[in-house]
C-alpha cells in the first residue's frame, strides 16, 4: 500500500469518530480495523 495514502486514510477516519452520525462513527472505526490489521 502507499504509506502516505494510508496515513491519510487513518487521519480521515478519526476525524469522521468525531462525527455525531452512529453509523460514520461506525464506519470508521470498521474502517481503522481493517487499516491496522494490514499495516507491517
Amino acid at each position: 500500500r502507499n504509506k502516505y495514502l494510508e496515513k491519510e486514510a487513518i487521519k480521515t477516519a478519526k476525524e469522521i469518530q468525531k462525527m455525531d452520525s452512529q453509523s460514520a462513527k461506525w464506519i470508521a472505526s470498521d474502517a481503522l480495523r481493517e487499516l491496522s490489521r494490514n499495516q507491517s
